[in-house]
């Protein structure tokens, strides 16, 4: 942390891997923090946002799984 000026490594983070979008038997990483595209204008929240409430992250889930046609 110290080559860094900081009182905490940077590198020295917990990964946290959530359920994919689209294939429920994937799991993808979420990110360390965020990258704020929220605060742009018509932005949003990414799916692996950690600032995302997880019932929030279920209904993207939701809607990407019914967009998506069957067998594919």
């Amino acid at each position: 942390a110290a080559v860094f000026g900081r009182t905490k490594n940077p590198f020295d983070v917990t990964i946290r891997w959530i359920e994919d979008m689209k294939d429920p038997c994937k799991q993808v990483r979420m990110k360390n923090v965020c990258c704020q595209f929220y605060r742009t204008e018509g932005g949003y929240y990414c799916y692996t946002c950690p600032r995302m409430k997880e019932s929030e992250r279920e209904e993207r889930r939701k809607q990407a799984r019914e967009a998506v046609p069957a067998g594919t």
